[in-house]
């Protein structure tokens, strides 16, 4: 997909709905692009862990219904 914000966003808002809670989702270029991936990635409050190797790599887990 693209690495614009508008983008980014849109395939986030398109797919969660489809994650299972607790499931996990990758997300790529979180460093190389702060504006469209590293934004939508640091919005989110799920639990998430950050892998910072070439453009990065965002882990984030769907968190259960409370």
């Amino acid at each position: 997909g693209n690495h614009d914000y508008a983008s980014v966003r849109n395939d986030f808002d398109t797919w969660v709905p489809m994650l299972r809670p607790g499931g996990v989702l990758l997300m790529h270029d979180i460093d190389a692009f702060k504006d469209g991936p590293g934004r939508v990635f640091n919005e989110t409050d799920w639990p998430k862990w950050c892998i910072h190797n070439y453009n990065g790599l965002g882990v984030l887990t769907k968190p259960y219904a409370r």
